[in-house]
């Protein structure tokens, strides 16, 4: 009963640190969408914070996992998943606050993977716009120097390839 009870409220913990998340990205995206780049670290640095949370309540939640099976006897011969888990559980009420997690934290993971494949269109376009202005900036140009018009047996030679005084038949 009580790792139950540890296992919901590692859920609501994780359920809460994903609502930070989806804020954080939610900021995240004006902050792309303005240009703000110190802003952005900043929420990059919030979100790896968080990230961190989780991965420890994503042990915890293992570890609780782990007690439950062992203190109902239940074996652990392979990786259990949270339904299959709910489904061994007797006390209704049990199952139904962690199936009521479980539900929550799927949909806020749903809603977070949204946000991210949003951001990560505004990052990729980003990127496209300045290669493309590097591209414009450094396209080959027209030397800004003097360069002697080709003529007789030279007069194949490309005249934007810029060519060198060196060039020489061997």
């Amino acid at each position: 009963m009580e790792h139950i009870a540890a296992l919901g409220e590692v859920f609501a913990e994780l359920i809460g640190h994903h609502h930070q998340l989806i804020e954080l990205g939610k900021q995240k995206k004006d902050s792309l969408i303005k240009g703000k780049l110190d802003e952005l670290k900043n929420i990059i640095d919030q979100e790896t914070g968080i990230i961190k949370e989780i991965t420890h309540l994503e042990n915890e939640r293992q570890k609780t996992i782990a007690l439950i099976l062992k203190s109902h006897h239940w074996d652990r011969q392979e990786e259990i998943t949270m339904s299959r888990l709910i489904d061994l559980i007797d006390d209704f009420a049990q199952k139904k606050m962690l199936r009521s997690l479980q539900q929550e934290l799927s949909s806020i993971m749903l809603e977070l993977r949204d946000i991210n494949q949003l951001n990560r269109q505004l990052i990729e376009q980003s990127l496209e716009y300045v290669n493309q202005s590097i591209e414009l900036l450094t396209e080959a140009q027209e030397p800004a120097t003097y360069d002697r018009p080709s003529s007789g047996s030279d007069g194949n030679r490309d005249k934007r390839s810029g060519g060198s005084i060196f060039d020489t038949k061997a």
